[in-house]
């Protein structure tokens, strides 16, 4: 997710006291771990470091980018790939971020999904299961989707 669940029940809140109905994306939050659509409209509006690390990838036509978005149904090395390349950019992007500030860099780590992606490469690697990793890369897939799809 682009932001953590708290952020994303703040911003839709905030939408529902506008008037707005939020209750679908309330679900998606709450149900899916996805988020909505409306809130990526707002991230994107008080440009957090979580959306500008995507931008920034896609503006540098970073090859990881063209790799998430045409992931499925690929083999697994290539999830492999991913997820060790968001953390590797990540932990970049952090290191200049939030050299000081370990609740900031906790909070990009979270909200890039890095410690999902992290655990799906450990369980593959102890297991050979390579569920966790495919739903980890997804997640990050649909977080590039929605930044994008504007």
């Amino acid at each position: 997710m682009l932001a953590s669940k708290y952020d994303c029940y703040a911003i839709l809140y905030e939408l529902q006291n506008k008037g707005e109905d939020v209750s679908k994306d309330l679900n998606q939050v709450l149900n899916e771990g996805i988020t909505p659509k409306r809130v990526v409209t707002e991230l994107k509006k008080r440009d957090t470091n979580e959306v500008r690390f995507y931008l920034n990838l896609n503006n540098k036509a970073h090859k990881i980018i063209k790799e998430i978005l045409s992931c499925d149904g690929k083999p697994v090395s290539t999830y492999i790939k991913i997820a060790t390349s968001l953390i590797t950019q990540g932990v970049i992007t952090m290191e200049h971020l939030f050299s000081e500030d370990i609740d900031g860099q906790n909070y990009f780590i979270e909200c890039l999904g890095l410690k999902q992606l992290s655990e799906g490469i450990s369980i593959y690697f102890n297991t050979g299961d390579y569920t966790q990793l495919v739903k980890a890369v997804n997640s990050n897939q649909q977080d590039v989707r929605s930044l994008l799809d504007d």
